[in-house]
C-alpha cells in the first residue's frame, strides 16, 4: 500500500475513465487503500466498509477485463480490510488469509446456488404458465368455431342447403389463435363450384342472415354498419361520419363496414381509389389476391390477412386447396429480386412488412421515449400485443412457415434451428404475457378496450 496517496488525483482519474472499466480499476484501488489506511487511524467502521466497497468495485471491473488489471492486489486489499477490522474491534489476529478467502467464496457460492434455484423455479412456472395461456387461446378459437357453426347451421335450416360445398374461414386474431371472447369476426367464404353463377347470392344472403344473428348479441357498435345518415364512409364531407357509439359495449361483431376494414364475405363497396371487392370466391380466385401485382395494388394489409386463415365451418378440403395455392404464390421468385437472387414473394413481403411494423409499433415511438407518462394508461392491444404478434407473422412469411398461429411459428423456428431453446422460451413468454394482458384488460372492461 502506498504511503502517500493523492486522493484528488485518484478522483480525477476515476472521472476521466468513468466509461472505461480498464481506467477505473487503479484509481478505485488507490481510493480503497486510502480509506483502509484511514480506518486504521480512526477505528471507524464506516471507513472499513467504504474501503471494502471500493475494493469490490475494483474487483467487478477487473472481472469484466478477465482479471487483466490488479486482481491479486484487490484480493489482498479485501482480505486485509477484513483482518484489520477484526483486529480493531475484536483483537482477533489469528484469522488466516485462506480462511477469509474460503468464507467469501462460500458465501458467493451459496448465493449463486440459491438464485439458480429460484431462477429455475421461475422459468419452470413461466413454462407452465405459457402453456396454460396457449391452451386458453386455443380454446377461445374453438369457442368461435362452435359459435359460428351453431349460428350457420341455424341459418342453413331457414335458407335451405347451399348450392355447393363451401367453407367459412376465419381471418385475423381468430385464425391466429389470439382472439379474445370479445374480438371482431373477420372471415371469408370459399366455395367449391366455379360454375354456380347467380347461385352465389345464397352465400351473400347467408352472410346477411349470420350478421343479423351476430348483431343480436348486442355487441355491434353502430359505426360498424356504415349507416349513411350516421357514418357515411364514402362521404368526404367533414360531418359525413359523425356518430360515435360509446354506449354499446364493443365485442363479438362483424368486422366494420369501413373501407379500410370490411374483412367479411361481403367485402367492401367501391371507393374512389379501389373497386368493390367481395370475399366470396373459389380457392383459386381467392388465392389470386396474393399475386404480387394485385397485392401491391390493394396494399399488403388485405393480402397479409388472407394469408393466415383457419376453418370456422364447412369443408376443410377447400381450405387445404386454398393454402396450397397461396403457398405456390408466395414461393415464386419476386419481381423485386435482383440478378440471380432467388428471393421469393413471401420473403420480400415479410421483410418489407417487418420494417414497417417495427417503425409503426416500436416502443420508443409510442409508449416509451417522449410519449412516456408516469401513471399513464397503456393501450393493451397496440402497445403490448401488436408488435410481438406482427413480428412473428412477418417471420412466418420470411421463413415460409405456413401456420397462421404465432405460437406455432415459434415452435417451427425452434424446430428448424433458427432460434435456440432459450430464445424459444423467451419469445413464448413475451407472446403469452402480451396476449394475457390484452385478455385481462378486455375482461376488466367486459368489452374491447
Amino acid at each position: 500500500m502506498d504511503e502517500d496517496i493523492d486522493v484528488s488525483v485518484a478522483v480525477r482519474q476515476l472521472k476521466e475513465g468513468r466509461s472505461d472499466p480498464s481506467r477505473q480499476v487503479r484509481p478505485l484501488l488507490k481510493l480503497a487503500d486510502w480509506h483502509l489506511r484511514k480506518s486504521k487511524e480512526t477505528a471507524n467502521g464506516a471507513d472499513f466498509t467504504k474501503a471494502n466497497a471500493l475494493y469490490n468495485a475494483a474487483l467487478v471491473r477487473s472481472e469484466l477485463l478477465n482479471y487483466e488489471v490488479g486482481e491479486d492486489q484487490i484480493i489482498r486489499g479485501i482480505v486485509e480490510t477484513y483482518r484489520t477490522f477484526l483486529s480493531t474491534f475484536t483483537n482477533d489476529e489469528d484469522v488466516g488469509v485462506d480462511e477469509i478467502r474460503n468464507e467469501i467464496r462460500s458465501h458467493k457460492e451459496f448465493l449463486a446456488k440459491e438464485r439458480k434455484i429460484f431462477k429455475d423455479r421461475l422459468e419452470h412456472q413461466y413454462e407452465i404458465h405459457t402453456d396454460m395461456i396457449y391452451d386458453v387461446f386455443r380454446d377461445i378459437q374453438d369457442m368461435y368455431t362452435r359459435l359460428v357453426s351453431m349460428l350457420v347451421k341455424e341459418c342453413e335450416g331457414r335458407l335451405g342447403q347451399p348450392p355447393c360445398d363451401y367453407a367459412m374461414v376465419a381471418m385475423g386474431s381468430v385464425a391466429r389463435m389470439e382472439a379474445t371472447p370479445f374480438s371482431d369476426l373477420e372471415f371469408a367464404i370459399l366455395y367449391a363450384d366455379p360454375a354456380i353463377g347467380d347461385k352465389i347470392s345464397y352465400f351473400r344472403v347467408l352472410t346477411h342472415f349470420l350478421h343479423l344473428k351476430v348483431i343480436n348479441l348486442g355487441e355491434t357498435i353502430l359505426p360498424a354498419l356504415g349507416i349513411e345518415q350516421l357514418n357515411d364512409f364514402q362521404s368526404s364531407a367533414p360531418d359525413g361520419s359523425w356518430f360515435y357509439d360509446s354506449d354499446t359495449p364493443p365485442g363479438i361483431s362483424f368486422d366494420g363496414a369501413m373501407p379500410w376494414a370490411s374483412k367479411t364475405p361481403l367485402g367492401r363497396m367501391a371507393t374512389e381509389d379501389k373497386p368493390a371487392l367481395e370475399l366470396i370466391k373459389t380457392p383459386e380466385d381467392m388465392a389470386e389476391l396474393q399475386d404480387e401485382e394485385i397485392s401491391l395494388k390493394e396494399g399488403y394489409h388485405l393480402a397479409d390477412i388472407l394469408l393466415r386463415v383457419a376453418l370456422l365451418y364447412g369443408k376443410r378440403a377447400l381450405l387445404d386447396e386454398y393454402n396450397e395455392r397461396v403457398a405456390e404464390k408466395l414461393n415464386t421468385k419476386s419481381s423485386a429480386a435482383k440478378g440471380n437472387s432467388t428471393k421469393t414473394v413471401g420473403f420480400i413481403r415479410g421483410i418489407q412488412q417487418m420494417i414497417l411494423d417495427i417503425e409503426t409499433y416500436h416502443p420508443q415511438n409510442c409508449y416509451l421515449g417522449v410519449h412516456c407518462a408516469v401513471g399513464g394508461l397503456f393501450d393493451a392491444k397496440k402497445e403490448f400485443y401488436r408488435l410481438i404478434s406482427l413480428l412473428l407473422s412477418d417471420l412466418g412469411l420470411i421463413f415460409d412457415i405456413r401456420s397462421p398461429s404465432p405460437w406455432r411459428v415459434i415452435m417451427e423456428l425452434w424446430t428448424r434451428g433458427i432460434i435456440d431453446e432459450t430464445e424459444k422460451n423467451n419469445i413464448k413468454e413475451c407472446l403469452s404475457i402480451a396476449n394475457e394482458i390484452r385478455l385481462k384488460a378486455y375482461f376488466a372492461y367486459n368489452r374491447q378496450k
